[in-house]
């Protein structure tokens, strides 16, 4: 195995956390590995939970160990596939990226040196250091909720999608989306200085909005 890159992402909202604060857990396990191609993807379940476990987030990861073979498949798998409709989006919108969003995101926690080091990033096969696929699901989300949600996270009920080719620090992204039910809505981006698809296999489901 070479490396290990960020494959797909499901986030949903259970609760909203509590405003006075609370002292929260990450619990989680394996649910399940299997081969994709040349490659493994292992996909693991986590929950966010108070002392009294309520739950407040739940999270499906996918990671893909570049290289990894020799095993047999085993678990479940989360991983789904929601291809755009043929039709023209119902919205698009556009989210710049910084040159220096690599470096910047590194405060969340993330060393992985393939985001800042030019031979590490060759070491995984690409031609310089990648965005970190949290922060290209961050700048996409962020796109979404404000377009769809006047940027209110009280909406916010979950969102999947899949990491489908790298993104550079200081490139565009362009977001289309297609609404398929009243609160819920088809996604991908691309890369627009390139034309190419860098998350495909999206999806958001909003909350109702509020009554007056």
């Amino acid at each position: 195995m070479r490396g290990v890159l960020d494959a797909e992402k499901y986030i949903e909202k259970i609760n909203e956390l509590p405003k006075d604060g609370a002292s929260l857990k990450l619990v989680g396990t394996t649910v399940g590995v299997h081969q994709k191609g040349k490659n493994g993807l292992v996909e693991q379940e986590f929950k966010v939970v108070d002392d009294s476990g309520k739950e407040y987030y739940k999270m499906i990861s996918g990671a893909m160990m570049i290289g990894a073979n020799g095993f047999k498949n085993s678990g479940v798998s989360y991983s789904k596939n929601w291809a755009p409709p043929k039709s023209d989006p119902t919205h698009t919108v556009e989210n710049a990226t910084g040159e220096h969003q690599a470096q910047l995101f590194r405060l969340s926690g993330d060393y992985n040196p393939l985001h800042v080091d030019q031979m590490s990033a060759k070491m995984f096969g690409f031609d310089q250091p990648i965005l970190h696929g949290l922060c290209s699901m961050g700048v996409v989300s962020r796109g979404l909720l404000d377009t769809l949600a006047g940027g209110d996270q009280k909406r916010f009920k979950s969102i999947q999608l899949r990491f489908a080719s790298p993104v550079l620090p200081g490139q565009t992204l362009l977001t289309e989306i297609w609404q398929d039910t009243p609160t819920g809505y088809i996604f991908q981006s691309k890369v627009k200085e390139t034309g190419k698809v860098c998350v495909s296999n999206g999806r958001i489901e909003l909350n109702p909005a509020a009554k007056l």
